[in-house]
C-alpha cells in the first residue's frame, strides 16, 4: 500500500506540472493561460500571484496525499 500511494503522490506532481504545461501553451482559460497571457502584457504582478497559486495547490495536493498515506499506512 505504501507503494501504491507514493506512485499517486509522483503521478500528482508529473500530471499537475503537464496540466500547467498544456494551458500554458493551448488553451484559452485556465491559471497557465493566465500567467502567460498576463506575461505578454508584462503584467508581473498578475504573473507572481498566479505561479504563487499553482504552487498552493500543488503544495496542498501533495500535504493531502501525505496526510492519507499516514492515516492509510502504519
Amino acid at each position: 500500500m505504501p507503494e501504491i500511494l507514493t506512485g499517486l503522490r509522483i503521478g500528482l506532481g508529473v500530471g499537475w506540472s503537464t496540466l500547467v504545461a498544456a494551458e500554458l501553451i493551448a488553451a484559452t482559460r485556465g491559471l497557465g493561460f493566465m500567467v502567460q497571457s498576463a506575461g505578454e502584457f508584462l503584467a508581473t504582478d498578475v504573473v507572481l500571484a498566479g505561479i504563487a497559486v499553482i504552487a498552493l495547490i500543488a503544495f496542498s495536493l501533495e500535504l493531502g496525499l501525505r496526510a492519507l498515506q499516514r492515516r492509510l499506512t502504519p
